[in-house]
């Protein structure tokens, strides 16, 4: 999910309570222009709905809906929305509940018998505000490979059940679509009924959401938007293929903005399930220590100067989406996109808080002496490590602070005030702890003022050493030949290495070529994000190469 900070002012909060039928001409500019800032003419575009009172008073559609043809977006089209599927999940989940069919705080094998919890006690709960420790399945070696492979539920199971959980259940906080694909079998237990049947009934029908089905490869949806990647340049692809088998439960539905609104009228209501339920929803999950996660059941939910802003976005093949409420106001946002370009999480949150006469000042950074960096400079350990990236670096240079994980360009941060730092896009803000004698043992970092990433992170800074800057050794032009070509990571991701001079560079996708450097003759490395590049000897010929960041990912040559 994107992050964003946004700073609210509360003393103008009563200024705004009621919503005229539709909106003022200064404010459906405003949300208008925020729209055509981010989403061009002859782009994939995004539509946008805002609601107030349960009534829309903004709906409007932006860019395209299908580039092969030149088809506009149209307020009526139907996108994939990613993780914003959760949330029906969740209640269909709290529905069972409601009905004594099940319990939340059921372990989880009194469903799935065959589950691997390791010994562990793993609640429905734990599944639905992701404290259970299950390891996100998108996350595995080889997962794009076979992402457009049908799968079964004994073969997503095996996906990750095997692996070690990240942590004891309910102590911590760790996103997992596995979680609720898991929670898609539950439902589908309890009730005898495939998941799509069961939504239909009990929440499409009731409601009248005409417009929304679990995804499929082999349906026809009409006015469906295509999705696409960015490929850089300006210019875009059609998203690759996947399995719907893969996001069933966790970000498998389609639907427009005009069944979204149906959806959230009925959250007010006891029609679905009874507001008692809901309100769990939407309560923070406390973890032992005493921490709130800002997650409820499928929804983020943050109070943030007295006021509840609920909120999850999504993000899936070529599609990101957003939908956010203030239920004190009853204010609905939803903007759909198709195309994976574009900030929606930031983009509704900064048009509810303009709509409820809330400004966004910018915090004012100030001068600090390379000295007083120093103090912050050095290794941290990461929150939740992986196999391939343990450590967060700070580093200085030109009297500026940086952060870097592997895998990711360095960013510089901007000093606030003692201790006090935020990126360049003010979000995430960083705030450094001390101990008793005044030394840095900590860094923790939080978005303001929806924390959609769960818990803020704590980070403890070791005495481990800086990396140096490696040295790159000279290849010659013939062997830096032997490199070039396309390369194939499945799923219609491919890398292209190309040699220009005596420089070799890489082509991912989305992004500009990077020049890659040599550490011998078939291990490479990027000086922009440290990512490791590897390529594979067969017989004498390069067969394939392997990109080591935050995960690993391996790619035959095909050309």
């Amino acid at each position: 999910m994107m992050k964003q900070v946004y700073f609210l002012t509360l003393a103008v909060l009563t200024a705004t309570v009621s919503f005229a039928q539709e909106l003022s001409k200064a404010d459906s500019l405003f949300a208008d222009s925020v729209m055509n800032a981010n989403y061009k003419p002859g782009d994939p575009g995004a539509v946008l709905l805002i609601a107030k009172n349960g009534n829309p008073v903004f709906r409007k559609a932006y860019g395209m809906s299908n580039l092969e043809f030149s088809v506009p977006n149209r307020p009526e089209n139907i996108f994939r929305i990613g993780s914003m599927s959760k949330q029906f999940t969740a209640v269909c989940m709290l529905k069972l509940a409601q009905e004594n069919k099940l319990k939340l705080e059921d372990d989880i094998t009194k469903y799935l018998p065959a589950y691997n919890t390791h010994g562990r006690h793993i609640t429905i709960e734990n599944l639905l505000t992701h404290t259970s420790g299950i390891k996100e399945f998108g996350g595995n070696i080889g997962f794009v490979r076979r992402i457009g492979v049908e799968q079964s539920d004994e073969d997503l199971q095996n996906t990750f059940m095997k692996d070690s959980l990240d942590f004891e259940p309910g102590t911590d906080w760790s996103y997992s679509n596995s979680g609720y694909v898991l929670s898609r079998m539950i439902i589908e237990k309890v009730s005898g009924l495939p998941f799509k049947t069961y939504l239909q009934r009990n929440i499409f029908d009731p409601l009248n959401m005409s417009h929304s089905l679990v995804g499929s490869n082999d349906s026809i949806v009409p006015n469906y938007s295509s999705g696409y990647d960015p490929v850089g340049n300006g210019k875009f692809v059609r998203s690759r293929y996947f399995s719907w088998t893969w996001p069933n439960g966790a970000g498998g539905l389609l639907t427009n903005v005009d069944d979204l609104l149906k959806w959230d009228n009925a959250l007010y209501t006891d029609k679905i399930v009874k507001q008692e339920w809901l309100e769990k929803a939407w309560k923070n999950y406390v973890l032992p220590n005493g921490q709130s996660i800002n997650y409820g059941f499928g929804w983020g939910s943050t109070i943030y100067k007295g006021i509840q802003i609920i909120e999850h976005g999504g993000g899936i093949g070529g599609f990101l989406s957003d939908g956010l409420r203030v239920p004190s106001l009853h204010l609905y946002i939803a903007l759909l996109s198709n195309s994976t370009i574009g900030y929606p999480t930031v983009l509704t949150a900064a048009i509810a808080l303009h709509l409820l006469g809330l400004t966004l000042p910018q915090p004012a950074s100030v001068y600090i002496d390379k000295n007083t960096l120093l103090n912050y400079s050095g290794v941290y350990s990461l929150h939740r490590p992986t196999e391939y990236q343990k450590y967060q670096y700070f580093t200085i240079l030109n009297d500026t602070l940086f952060t870097q994980t592997q895998g990711y360009p360095k960013e510089p941060l901007l000093y606030i005030s003692k201790d006090f730092f935020v990126t360049q896009y003010h979000n995430p803000y960083y705030l450094f702890h001390r101990n008793r004698k005044g030394d840095i043992i900590s860094v923790e970092y939080y978005n303001l003022p929806l924390r959609d990433d769960g818990l803020s992170q704590l980070e403890f800074k070791t005495n481990l050493p800086l990396p140096t800057e490696k040295k790159a050794a000279i290849i010659g032009v013939d062997k830096l030949n032997l490199l070039k070509g396309k390369y194939d990571f499945g799923a219609n991701i491919f890398i292209f290495i190309t040699v220009e001079g005596n420089k070799i560079y890489m082509k991912q996708p989305g992004q500009d070529k990077e020049e890659i450097f040599a550490e011998d003759e078939t291990l490479f490395f990027s000086k922009q994000t440290d990512s490791k590049i590897e390529f594979i000897k067969n017989k004498g010929l390069i067969s394939g190469m392997v990109v080591i960041n935050n995960q690993k990912y391996d790619g035959k040559k095909v050309e």
